[in-house]
């Protein structure tokens, strides 16, 4: 009669099963299911690793309606880089226009320059303030050069 044998121990006839412990059998136990059995250890051997397919994926050919939203989205992005080209140009040739104005020595180049920011209900900020112009400027700069090199990151062709 084969014996088999449940998680805990215990036949599933109901007999205990003597000397089972860690993987040693004892007298009652089938050896064909002690040698089997993942518990011991001397049977369990670790399976070949599988290699991984390092070819790069095929890819399908697109439908004409997805090669169309495709280039729609990348003629977006083209117009967003261009947008955040031109600003940041832009504020480059102002200052460089301000500073060959300038006769002062000490860099203060944007001494007679106002800014002006207003909202839609035509409520205004305005200052003068040569300090604060120049970190406007230099802030704006910043944040299109950081959004720019995220836009083209994404102005590829796959």
């Amino acid at each position: 009669m084969e014996t088999k044998v449940k998680e805990n121990g215990v036949a599933k006839n109901g007999a205990d099963i003597k000397g089972f412990d860690k993987g040693h059998a004892g007298e009652n136990v089938n050896p064909q299911f002690v040698a089997n059995n993942p518990v011991n250890k001397e049977s369990v051997k670790p399976e070949p690793a599988k290699e991984e397919a390092k070819s790069e994926p095929v890819q399908q050919a697109r439908s004409l309606e997805q090669t169309i939203k495709y280039l729609e989205e990348l003629h977006n992005l083209k117009t967003t880089r261009d947008r955040y080209l031109k600003t940041i140009g832009n504020l480059d040739a102002f200052e460089i226009d301000l500073k060959k104005e300038t006769d002062d020595a000490d860099g203060n180049y944007y001494q007679g320059c106002s800014l002006t920011i207003e909202d839609d209900k035509g409520k205004k900020f305005s200052t003068k303030n040569p300090l604060i112009i120049w970190t406007v400027a230099q802030e704006v700069t910043h944040i299109c050069e950081g959004k720019l090199a995220e836009v083209e990151a994404k102005l590829v062709i796959k």
